[in-house]
């Protein structure tokens, strides 16, 4: 039996559903770790500073939350130098990283996968020195796939987020950017650029392959998306980036590290959803199994 474990739950998580599986993750966990403390999230920022603060305590973490959850608890962990498993039940909203892991958006099952499993290495991203466990962005197209709603995600699919992108055509702004990695050099006009360890980003699969190892293999995918020059080649653009298409106005690459030097105008980016700062310059570089996480069958 493991000894201590800290369980962090974000009471507002997706509907507030989160708190009421406290009983039952306490209840199923005591089987596995001696002590067990449960702290319920109290704002942003909070996950982070308390790790930072008493992460040194505890053996492992699992919390319950959202995408938003495990970015601030797997930044805790790197501030304060901790590497311990990490398991996640997810109840947000769009749930990019469970779906990339095969984590079920069932509680009851997560609660069982985590009592049982053993901790498996994957990778994750630094931005400056933020993490982000899975994409970080830039850009106003980034906007469309957050923000499109899900019930017009369900019924409309891909015209769904063509719709809610040709509304936004007008304002879209572009950004002169030199983006470099270890292999190559690009400049180029981009309304958005993607540096992502995922099979989802904003609740899109944009990679089919579904290898486990590819979310472990120690390279980043980049996605660069020019800028448009009218309504039906962002309407192509946004098309091929949900279907995992070809386009001349979207170049994907791998990397371990990458540059992005703006000139002019500088973006605000994205972490796994929350804001991931702003700078002329952003250097990015893949952590290569860096994060533990929870899992029942990690092979699979």
């Amino acid at each position: 039996m493991d000894n201590k474990l800290l369980l962090i739950i974000n009471p507002n998580s997706g509907d507030g559903d989160a708190k009421h599986w406290m009983f039952d993750m306490v209840s199923a966990f005591s089987e596995k770790y001696r002590y067990i403390t449960t702290y319920l999230s109290k704002g942003r920022g909070d996950i982070i500073s308390t790790l930072c603060e008493c992460s040194s305590e505890y053996d492992a973490v699992v919390c319950c939350g959202g995408d938003g959850t495990l970015h601030e608890v797997l930044n805790g962990l790197v501030r304060s130098g901790r590497d311990i498993p990490i398991g996640y039940i997810p109840t947000g909203t769009i749930n990019d990283f469970a779906f990339s892991h095969g984590i079920p958006l069932n509680a009851v099952q997560c609660i069982e996968n985590i009592k049982n499993g053993k901790a498996s290495k994957y990778d994750y991203g630094m931005i400056e020195d933020k993490a982000f466990t899975y994409v970080a962005a830039f850009g106003s197209f980034i906007d469309v796939c957050y923000k499109t709603s899900q019930d017009a995600k369900a019924m409309f699919g891909i015209v769904a987020y063509v719709t809610e992108a040709i509304k936004k055509l007008s304002s879209l702004k572009s950004y002169k950017v030199k983006v470099q990695t270890e292999s190559e050099t690009l400049e180029e006009e981009l309304v958005c650029g993607l540096v992502s360890n995922s099979k989802s980003i904003a609740g899109i699969k944009i990679f089919r392959n579904s290898d486990p190892n590819l979310l472990r293999d120690g390279m980043m995918d980049v996605t660069l998306i020019k800028y448009p020059k009218s309504i039906a080649e962002f309407g192509e653009a946004v098309t091929a980036f949900i279907a995992s298409a070809e386009s001349p106005l979207i170049y994907r690459t791998k990397a371990k590290n990458v540059t992005f030097s703006f000139e002019g105008d500088v973006p605000e980016w994205t972490t796994d959803g929350e804001f991931g700062g702003s700078a002329q310059k952003m250097d990015l570089h893949i952590v290569p199994q860096g994060i533990s996480l929870i899992e029942n069958n990690p092979d699979k």
